[in-house]
């Protein structure tokens, strides 16, 4: 069969370039480790990892002064990533999971960012509340497999009025999650939800992978495919930008 030799082209593909340096998209050149911590390590290589949501997040980075907060930071591709867009940032990132806070530990070390990155174990509704309060940060990335619907209604709008976030929402989990947050949040934020979409060969932006990737679906998929099509996302924008709204319950 064709597909094995070039499965095995894929691997070694893999293999040989993602100990040094990330080949293509938002952080491009920016030294990364051979694993990924919760999703597929191929697509961040080659610049097509969550391809739908990069310009609004880059945008975000690109802007951004003082902290970003990452809840769900996995091995560290938006909180390295960021660190190394913007050197007038800093990074608070949260994670439960310890070899994922000891890989992002690794990667912004191999970069020499870790100065400016701070790691947190499992982010609570207090916590994020506590640090955006404490910090001044402007900007929350999340990515939390549900767990963002506890944390986004029980913190609120008002107390995130002048706060953007991007929110990747997981319906396959919690079903309704869409419809809760945006309850949460219609009051204090413009929201517009980015849809997933399936990957195609003329997404990747190197010449010689993309020419592999158009000799069957299959491997395109095995270059670049990381979610469900029915996945999606919240891009969440301050509609105040002067003063807090009144919290219930307050004169």
């Amino acid at each position: 069969m064709l597909l094995d030799p070039h499965t095995s082209k894929i691997r070694r593909f893999a293999k040989n370039c993602v100990a040094r340096r990330l080949l293509s998209g938002p952080f491009a050149g920016m030294r990364y480790r051979g694993n990924a911590c919760g999703s597929h390590l191929l697509p961040k290589v080659l610049g097509t990892y969550e391809k739908e949501i990069a310009p609004h997040v880059m945008e975000l980075i690109e802007n951004a002064t003082g902290i970003i907060i990452d809840v769900g930071c996995a091995e560290g591709y938006y909180s390295v990533g960021a660190l190394y867009a913007n050197p007038r940032i800093e990074v608070i990132a949260f994670d439960s999971d310890r070899t994922a806070r000891e890989t992002c530990l690794e990667i912004a070390t191999l970069n020499a960012l870790q100065t400016r990155l701070t790691l947190k174990e499992r982010c609570t509704p207090d916590r994020l509340m506590e640090t955006v309060r404490s910090t001044g940060a402007k900007v929350v990335i999340m990515d939390i497999e549900g767990y963002e619907v506890e944390i986004l209604t029980e913190v609120g709008g008002a107390a995130l009025f002048n706060v953007s976030i991007v929110v990747e929402l997981h319906e396959c989990f919690r079903p309704g999650a869409k419809d809760v947050i945006r309850r949460a949040f219609k009051d204090t934020h413009t929201i517009t939800e980015v849809m997933s979409r399936q990957p195609v060969a003329a997404d990747l932006d190197i010449t010689i992978v993309r020419a592999i990737a158009k000799r069957s679906t299959f491997l395109c998929r095995r270059f670049l495919f990381e979610r469900p099509p029915q996945m999606s996302w919240f891009i969440m924008e301050p509609t105040f930008q002067a003063q807090a709204p009144r919290l219930p319950g307050t004169e």
